[in-house]
C-alpha cells in the first residue's frame, strides 16, 4: 500500500459536484467516448513525441528503437470518466494513446478507477492512496504462431545453433491531457520470444519481456506505474521456467539484473533502473507475474521492467496474454 501523500481538502465548488458512483471504469477503445485522432496536428505531434522518446531514453534496445520507427500507430483521444467530485469538478479528464495499428480495438480497454481500487481485476490487492486516480490500459496481446525449428530426425544435434528469437514486439504510449497531470506518460513495451532449434524433443521454450518508462515532466508526481500479465486462454503454458525480478527491492537508484534462462543453458539477458520501492508479484500459475514501482516523485522518470519464461510440449502453440500497465497520480482538487 502506497503512504505518504497527502490531498487537500476540496473546495467547495468540487465537493458539491457529482461524480458516478463506480469507482472503477472500463472504455474499450471502440467505445464512443474514443475518437481516433491520428492524421490531426496534434495525433501526428503525440506520434512524434512518442518516436522521440523511445529513441533518447537509455532503456530501450537499438532493435527496440527501430521496431517502434518502423510500426505504424494510430493515436487516440479518450474521455475520461468523472469517477471522483474533483474530475466532475474540472472537466477536460482526457488522456491521448498511440497504439499499434494492427491491434484490434476491441483488444484494448482503458480503465480509471480512484486510488483506493485496484484498477487490475487480476490483481485486486494491488492499490493506491486515498485522493488519487488510477488509468491502467489493458491488452489483449495474441502473438502469431511461429515455429521453434525443431526437427525429430535430428533432435538434439540442433542445440549447438540455438537462439532467441523475438518474433513479436509491440510499443504503446499514453498521456494526460493540459489541466490534469500535464506532462505525465507512460510508454511501454513487449517483446515475445521463442528458443529456436533447442535440441529437446519434448518441449518447447519461450519467454516475455515487458518494459517501461513513466515520467512526470511538471510538478504533478507520479505516485505508482507498472507492467503484468497473465495466460487469458489461447495456447498452452506447461511451467515456468523462469522469472526476475527475484524479489522486492526498496535502495537508492541502482541498476539490476533480469536475467531468465532458457533451455541448455542459454538465457535472455536484461537490466533495469532500480529506484525508491518496487514490488514484485510471482503467482502459481505459470507466466502470471507483475512488477510495480512506487514513489511519488515529479519531475523524473522511473522505469519498470520485468522477464518471464515458460516451456509447453513439442509444436504447443504459443500463449495469448492479457496484458496490464497501471499508472497512478494524484486528483488533485480544483481552484
Amino acid at each position: 500500500m502506497l503512504a505518504g501523500i497527502t490531498i487537500g481538502p476540496l473546495t467547495t465548488a468540487a465537493a458539491q459536484a457529482t461524480a458516478p458512483s463506480d469507482s472503477v471504469q472500463r472504455i474499450r477503445l471502440d467505445d464512443s467516448r474514443v475518437t481516433e485522432i491520428t492524421n490531426t496536428p496534434e495525433g501526428r505531434q503525440q506520434t512524434t513525441s512518442f518516436k522521440q522518446r523511445i529513441d533518447t531514453n537509455a532503456g530501450f534496445s537499438a532493435g527496440d528503437v527501430n521496431s517502434v520507427k518502423a510500426d505504424t500507430f494510430k493515436v487516440f483521444a479518450v474521455e475520461l470518466p468523472s469517477i471522483t467530485p474533483a474530475m466532475a469538478a474540472r472537466g477536460n479528464n482526457k488522456m491521448t494513446l498511440v497504439a499499434p495499428a494492427d491491434i484490434p480495438l476491441s483488444d484494448m480497454t482503458l480503465v480509471v478507477s480512484s486510488g483506493d481500487k485496484s484498477p487490475v481485476t487480476a490483481e485486486p490487492r494491488v492499490k493506491g492512496t486515498s485522493g488519487s486516480i488510477w488509468t491502467d490500459l489493458q491488452v489483449n496481446a495474441k502473438p502469431p504462431a511461429v515455429d521453434s525449428g525443431e526437427r525429430a530426425d535430428i533432435g538434439s544435434q540442433i542445440a549447438a545453433d540455438t537462439y532467441p528469437y523475438t518474433y513479436y514486439h509491440k510499443c504503446f504510449a499514453r498521456q494526460y491531457a493540459p489541466g490534469w497531470g500535464d506532462w505525465v506518460w507512460f510508454d511501454h513495451c513487449w517483446d515475445f520470444t521463442i528458443q529456436k532449434y533447442d535440441g529437446n524433443s519434448n518441449w518447447n521454450y519461450y519467454s516475455m519481456h515487458q518494459f517501461g518508462t513513466c515520467k512526470s515532466e511538471v510538478s504533478t508526481p507520479i505516485l505508482a506505474c507498472g507492467l503484468g500479465g497473465q495466460r487469458n486462454g489461447g495456447g498452452t503454458i506447461s511451467g515456468w521456467y523462469g522469472w526476475a525480478p527475484k524479489k522486492d527491492e526498496t535502495s537508492n537508484c541502482r541498476s539490476l539484473s533480469i536475467s531468465v534462462p532458457l533451455y541448455g543453458g542459454l538465457s535472455m539477458g536484461g537490466s533495469y533502473e532500480h529506484c525508491e520501492t518496487n514490488d514484485m508479484n510471482k503467482y502459481t500459475e505459470p507466466a502470471k507475474f507483475s512488477h510495480y514501482w512506487r514513489g511519488p516523485v515529479s519531475q523524473s522518470d522511473r522505469s519498470v521492467e520485468y522477464q518471464v519464461s515458460w516451456y509447453v510440449p513439442q509444436g504447443g502453440a504459443g500463449a495469448t496474454f492479457g496484458l496490464w500497465s497501471p499508472l497512478e497520480i494524484p486528483d488533485p482538487p480544483t481552484s
